[in-house]
């Protein structure tokens, strides 16, 4: 189940191959093999060679037209043009070298340092010249900018560069290298050279663990072993982990052939911006490929200083618009090349198809380090490739980190501070287009995530108008492959599958900047060109998660994760649908037959203050290495796990460490479909553990075993039932429970906000379950919520903050076919002047329904309308079969609209004291005899008024005037005790009114003076609006009272209205 085997063997035959073919290209097109061959080559140093009979001289411009051979080191030379049947070739000897502001090949002319058959054997170096961006010379060829410092490619032009191929590019330690180690036995044999430089990769959370030592020579060493010049100072792991491999990678980073850009400073030359986040000279190099090139090769070559911080198409090597490289008779490729230092990226591959990237190595680059730029890049493979150190850059919204989006843009189009959202998203691996092949890479340390597939509607920058015209969608395009690619050491996420980008200039209604991260789900499709065609899942095999310092991977779409390990991350997997019906319909994400580790044998070593050190091992990022680990994260769904291996999640001081749990602070919610089936659990203390807190999604925790066929779900007491088993230490119960959701949707939410009061639904079972709700934030109001039920069991519904909207749905979402349920609205009862209710199953409208005058005749086609209490039934049934994993069937899930016209005067829909009968009413149409005594102002018995169309129930309530002076007197001594709460409802005659309401008790013991037990302030009141007050009674620590005080100040005086003045017998429990 767990395999580390790797699948590059492919493509190496593949590419042997392409060797052979190779070298019949050129023994066809050129006549010969190797650069020595070439017919009438003449050396650069014979003056013979040149028209004007000179052998160029420091700052001329150099113009080659025909086969010359350089053979010298040159001097700084303006430029190097090469067109025509122009060739220049270095000579395999020491001692050459080209120094120039510009390398152009064009036109027919050719570049040539080595050939595949036939690899340069000694140093050779090009450096580029130029001091800045304000001084160098720019470029330009047939009216295209290749800028400055450059090597540019462009038409009919031909670039092969074939160094000492070393053997292997990379490997892998086969056993820990400890602190203090000089010899490392590695996973292979190496024929690295004593004085090469390697690159050992941190194998821990600090990126900064990376060292760079040299090879010196061992005569006792076997051929998979090195002897190094320096100790290590760090533990470096080098062996499997229960399956898992873990191992770092080790490059030998040297190479015979060096590009280059000169250092002409020891500071910033740039503009202000660059010099405020890159104080130090970074004017580098670049190579630039462009439309209509002949050929380029790079094989094992080093590039040094290179890139250009804030500049578009200024990266180390560039491939720029040149569309598909695939019907070349000799494939492109870049293979086998060092970058390190780079100040703008790595390897960028721009409107390109059928490019081969592979076993290159890079270094501390600033920006996205290997990059589909647009998104319509297609067919490429990115295979056994290495980054190691990405940092934040200024070029795009997505490479630029809190500080550098604030400061780059510190505005939006309405002149609002730029959302850092909008940022935050420098990758190793930038894949903006899921068509293309990657496989066996490493992202061994960013500032923010190692892998990251972006998929944007359409393809953008200048790929946009042909992306849109041939229908290219990456948010529908299905991973061509993912396999057996690992993500460690990064400071934030190891991969990340979520967002797309914004295309568009910035406007009033959408003000982020062009290129900005948004929002959008990735839903893979058939045919990537047709949104309509059958959905199909993506399949990501064999990912390698570990030591990341907040979450190994995070995806969110139509998503399969096979075979992947994760060990050592403050949270392993989470899985992400959009989290609101009814988006992602029919979407669902599958982990299954992968290995989780919480805290695996690697302890790591201590580095600082980059990651914290508890129990002698370093921890991941979070609450004082408090931060809950979880291996599977359950987040919206439905999400499904199974076939897993979960080990080593045990729980130590205070700290949570879980298997599986769910996201936390969660706004949305969590499919009733989702499900665990079959996985393992070893040296696990907690399976499953749900968190303690109170947004939505935090209340409707569960997920399905369906091992046990039993439901788990957060343990609040609306979800508690007699079939439901208690387990406080995990903040679950275990329920033999069917469980599925009410979806209560406001069309026209301007009504679920009052007196300042955001929505709040109230969920209601039995006399005391209570579950509050506050929406779903994908509007502002918000106007969805989602409500996770218990099947078989009635609920009513409540808004206890406002009144109800005028027109609501109620919907059945991950109900079976003939599930049924009645369900009670509060809609109050003198307020409402007309009532329609009516079922509607997909956009079908049905027959009306029709009221009915006993609660025991409602059926499918009718309603109820309680008027004693404002209660309105309906019974919500599904009749039709949903498939599996959708949230409702094929033409819509059943609903039910209810609209209604109110009354000037109208309630806080809240009807559970009159429902639920849980109350003493003191005052209900009449005063309770018990409290026949009460004064009102000094007057006994209270006045009572009556006019049907003001009270809140039936006909009868008090007015007086603010300020008033109520005293409820009881006859007898009332105990405390039973009473959880003091309920009244109060109106007002004005607008805006803002009132203080001082609540106190008078008991046997202190017959003259209230206890002040409350005081309550009500501001802005809406006229002819009725407001519950609820006042606590539990914590008091009282027996019985005689008397409950209640006095009225304002600022002015009004005419105030109460009515139903009640004691609660039981608590309403508010979750």
């Amino acid at each position: 189940m767990y395999s580390s085997s790797l699948s590059s063997l492919s493509y190496k035959k593949i590419f042997i191959n392409i060797n052979i073919i190779f070298i019949l290209y050129i023994s066809v097109v050129f006549g010969y093999i190797c650069n020595e061959d070439v017919p009438r080559l003449t050396r650069w140093s014979n003056a013979a060679s040149w028209p004007n009979k000179l052998v160029p001289k420091a700052n001329d411009a150099v113009i080659i037209q025909t086969k010359i051979m350089l053979d010298l080191e040159s001097p700084p030379l303006a430029y190097v043009l090469v067109n025509g049947s122009g060739m220049l070739i270095f000579e395999d000897k020491p001692g050459v070298s080209l120094t120039t502001q510009a390398l152009i090949i064009v036109d027919g002319g050719s570049v040539c340092i080595g050939s595949p058959l036939c690899p340069y054997t000694n140093k050779t170096t090009i450096t580029l010249t130029g001091y800045s961006e304000y001084t160098a010379n720019n470029f330009t060829v047939d009216g295209f900018p290749y800028g400055q410092k450059v090597i540019a490619v462009g038409k009919d032009g031909t670039l092969e560069i074939h160094g000492q191929e070393p053997l292997p590019a990379w490997a892998k330690l086969d056993r820990n290298g400890r602190p203090g180690d000089t010899l490392l036995t590695l996973n292979s044999k190496v024929s690295w050279k004593s004085g090469s430089e390697v690159m050992i990769a941190s194998s821990d959370y600090d990126y900064g663990q990376t060292e760079f030592n040299t090879i010196v020579d061992c005569p006792s060493c076997a051929p998979n072993q090195i002897k190094l010049a320096n100790p290590l100072v760090y533990l470096h792991w080098g062996t499997f982990i229960e399956g898992m491999d873990q191992r770092a990678s080790i490059s030998m980073i040297t190479r015979n052939i060096v590009v280059r850009g000169r250092v002409e400073e020891n500071h910033c030359v740039s503009n202000p911006l660059v010099c405020r986040f890159f104080p130090n000279y970074t004017f580098g190099a670049h190579i630039m490929i462009t439309r209509g090139f002949k050929n380029a090769h790079f094989n094992s070559l080093r590039l040094e200083f290179m890139g250009q911080p804030h500049m578009i198409s200024r990266y180390p090597i560039h491939f720029h618009m040149v569309g598909d490289v695939s019907t070349y008779f000799f494939r492109p490729y870049v293979k086998n090349t060092v970058i390190l230092n780079s100040h703008n990226r790595c390897i960028v591959l721009h409107g390109v198809y059928g490019l081969l990237v592979q076993d290159n190595v890079a270094y501390d680059h600033i920006g996205h380090c290997y990059m589909l730029c647009d998104g319509i890049e297609m067919n490429n493979v990115i295979d056994r490739n290495i980054g190691i150190l990405t940092r934040s850059g200024l070029v795009t919204p997505a490479d630029r980190n809190d500080e550098m989006c604030k400061a780059y843009k510190p505005l939006d189009f309405n002149g609002n501070p730029t959302q850092v959202t909008e940022c935050n998203a420098v990758s190793t691996f930038w894949i903006s287009n899921p068509n293309n092949v990657l496989t066996n890479n490493i992202a061994g340390g960013s500032e923010n995530t190692g892998i990251w597939y972006v998929v944007p509607e359409y393809p953008g920058g200048e790929s946009f108008s042909t992306g849109v015209d041939q229908h290219i969608q990456p948010v529908y395009t299905l991973i061509k492959k993912f396999q057996n690619n690992t993500v460690h050491s990064n400071r934030v996420l190891g991969f990340n599958l979520d967002s797309g980008l914004k295309l568009y200039p910035p406007s009033k209604e959408e003000p982020q900047q062009i290129n900005s991260l948004i929002s959008i789900r990735y839903n893979p499709r058939v045919d990537f060109t047709n949104r309509g065609s059958p959905m199909r899942p993506a399949l990501l095999e064999g990912l390698v998660c570990y030591k990341n310092m907040w979450r190994g991977a995070w995806a969110r779409g139509n998503i399969i994760m096979d075979n992947c390990y994760f060990a050592d991350n403050a949270i392993s997997l989470t899985l992400a649908s959009e989290g609101t019906y009814p988006s992602d319909k029919g979407i669902a994400q599958l982990v299954t037959n992968s290995l989780f580790i919480g805290e695996s044998e690697n302890n790591g070593s201590y580095s600082w203050d980059r990651a914290p050190v508890h129990r002698n091992r370093t921890n991941p990022f979070g609450e004082n290495w408090k931060m809950p680990i979880r291996g599977f994260e359950v987040y919206d769904g439905p999400v499904m796990v199974t076939n897993c291996s979960f080990r080593h999640f045990k729980r130590y001081d205070d700290r949570n460490i879980s298997a599986i749990s769910w996201y936390r602070l969660h706004d949305y919610t969590f499919s009733s479909l989702s499900y665990m089936e079959n996985n393992e659990f070893i040296d696990v203390d907690h399976k499953l553990y749900m968190n303690n807190l109170y947004q939505d999604g935090d209340k409707c925790q569960n997920i399905f075993d369906k091992d046990k066929l039993l439901h788990y779900v957060r343990n609040i007491p609306i979800y508690k039932t007699d079939k439901c088993i208690e387990e406080p230490e995990r903040n679950l119960l275990v329920c033999n429970e069917s469980m599925a959701y009410i979806y209560f949707y406001v069309p026209y939410p301007e009504r679920v906000e009052y007196n300042n009061n955001g929505p709040q639904l109230v969920v209601a079972r039995d006399t005391h379950l209570n579950l509050t709700l506050s929406g779903l934030p994908n509007h502002n109001p918000k106007n969805h919520f989602l409500v996770l039920v218990h099947k078989n069991y009635e609920y009513t519904f409540h808004f206890d903050k406002h009144p109800v909207p005028q027109v609501f749905d109620l919907e059945a979402i991950n109900w079976d076919q003939n599930d049924t349920m009645d369900i009670g609205i509060c809609i109050g009862v003198n307020s409402i002047r007309s009532l329609q209710v009516e079922k509607v199953i997909g956009y079908k409208t049905l027959p009306k329904l029709f009221p009915v005058s006993d609660r025991l005749k409602l059926d499918n086609n009718s309603y109820f309308y309680d008027t004693s209490n404002g209660m309105l039934f309906v019974k919500l049934n599904q009749i039709q079969k949903r498939p599996d994993l959708y949230a409702f069937p094929e033409d819509g899930s059943e609903r039910i609209r209810i609209t209604l016209e109110q009354s000037p005067v109208f309630a806080v829909a809240d009807c559970r004291t009159n429902y639920y009968t849980n109350s003493l009413m003191i005052f209900n149409e009449s005063i309770h005899y018990l409290f026949k005594n009460s004064i009102l102002n000094n007057i006994s018995p209270i006045p009572i008024a009556t006019n049907e169309s003001i009270a809140h129930f039936g006909k009868r309530y008090i007015a007086t005037t603010i300020p008033f002076q109520m005293k409820l007197h009881s006859s007898s001594p009332f105990p405390l005790k039973e009473f959880s709460y003091l309920e009244f409802w109060v109106m007002t005659s004005t607008t805006n009114s803002a009132i203080d309401f001082v609540i106190g008790l008078i008991t046997e013991n202190n017959l003259d003076v209230p206890i002040p037990i409350a005081d309550y302030k009500f501001n802005n009141f809406n006229a002819q609006v009725w407001n519950p007050i609820r006042i606590s009674l539990s914590t008091l620590n009282l027996n019985t009272f005689t008397d409950i005080t209640i006095y009225g100040y304002s600022s002015s005086s009004q005419t105030i209205f109460i009515d139903d003045i009640g004691l609660i017998y039981y608590p309403y429990t508010m979750m």
